[in-house]
């Protein structure tokens, strides 16, 4: 992928000579010419699987280009950020790319491998960015809370994950699709249960009731432009992931766990 060879070069280029316009050139550039190979893509292949872990179709790039194009405007919005901020600050660009990757990989991830890959690559970069500014508490106490409590609805994610793949023999979104889990008995408690886990884990990322605790203090700690970045790339990402992962599996068929989204998207609109 471009988008990582943008990666590369900007590792490149911190190592050999720090210039914070330089930085944020390159990650533009990067970001540009990712945002152009998308398009080409769109117009000119049909959709196709890279591995069994990922699928670029029209609905990953649709996706996928809003977060690059979002993730160009953070850029430009981080380098009048730390422009005066003191040494050190060419790193923030690059866990910006690399969390805009795993943000890209969870928008066309048909399986739970490559979802949990780009879940905790998001992941890890965005640790690294609340807690990014040398001086104050507030950002590390931030950078802490999110770590933690991320750590616990990962556990969640992969607990359900598991509880999924024990009755359907599985982790591919397409085969659940086919008919891998059953909706009756011993195998529907299973489902449940697993979809359960499954939905307070990305409850969390995407801070809906009553998940959403650790929002406020994670907002005020973080640097202003990884607050936009989690309000936007970070959610708007894993809400792909989920819905092709709901599209998927049919979830409409099973009443419990509609009847729990509705609960969970009144009360976060109410509440959150």
């Amino acid at each position: 992928m471009i988008l990582t060879g943008a990666i590369l070069v900007l590792m490149m280029a911190i190592a050999f000579m720090r210039n914070l316009a330089l930085s944020c050139g390159i990650s533009v550039i990067g970001l540009m010419l990712t945002l152009i190979s998308m398009i080409w893509v769109n117009l000119n292949l049909e959709p196709s699987y890279v591995t069994p872990l990922l699928r670029v179709d029209d609905f990953g790039l649709l996706f996928s280009g809003i977060m690059v194009v979002t993730a160009l405007f953070i850029c430009l919005l981080a380098y009048s950020y730390h422009q005066n901020r003191g040494e050190h600050q060419d790193e923030f660009f690059l866990l910006l790319l690399l969390a805009t990757l795993g943000a890209m990989v969870l928008t066309i991830s048909v399986h739970f491998a490559s979802f949990v890959l780009g879940l905790e690559l998001l992941g890890i970069s965005i640790y690294a960015l609340i807690s990014y500014p040398t001086k104050g508490v507030f950002s590390l106490e931030a950078a802490l809370k999110y770590l933690i409590l991320s750590g616990i609805s990962s556990a969640f994610i992969l607990f359900g994950a598991g509880l999924l793949y024990a009755v359907s023999g599985t982790l591919s979104f397409a085969d659940f699709a086919a008919g891998g889990i059953p909706n009756t008995g011993t195998g529907q408690i299973f489902v449940l249960a697993g979809s359960a886990m499954m939905l307070a884990g990305i409850g969390f990322k995407l801070s809906l009731v009553p998940f959403h605790m650790w929002t406020p203090d994670v907002y005020e700690g973080a640097p202003a432009p990884v607050a936009g970045f989690l309000a936007t790339i970070s959610k708007g990402s894993v809400f792909v992931a989920l819905m092709r992962f709901f599209l998927a599996v049919d979830g409409y068929q099973y009443d419990s766990i509609m009847t729990g989204l509705y609960w969970i998207a009144g009360l976060s609109m109410l509440l959150g």
